[in-house]
């Protein structure tokens, strides 16, 4: 699961999974210039609105919440995991695909 936050365009992901963290990083690095062609992409490969919806507020507070923590100096220890965004990934079935 490390491999999945450190560097996921080399795990052999499903097509939904990996539209999911392309769009999260585009979202990320530039909202400003998402498309609905982004959001089509999304519902092309299985997801629905109501997830995608949630998929966005997910990237939007993570997003924040670095933001918060690099304004203020925040630095998490190496190696430390967020277990409850691991469990709600292994609960929706996002995983690699060894």
């Amino acid at each position: 699961m490390a491999q999945l936050a450190e560097d996921w365009r080399r795990l052999d992901l499903p097509p939904k999974e990996r539209a999911m963290l392309e769009y999260a990083e585009a979202v990320s690095l530039s909202a400003s210039t998402m498309t609905a062609a982004y959001i089509e992409g999304l519902r092309e490969v299985g997801w629905n609105d109501p997830e995608i919806l949630d998929i966005t507020l997910v990237i939007g507070y993570y997003n924040v919440m670095s933001r918060i923590a690099d304004t203020f100096g925040v630095e998490l220890d190496k190696g430390v995991v967020d277990e409850g965004l691991v469990a709600e990934l292994d609960r929706r079935g996002v995983t690699p695909a060894h």
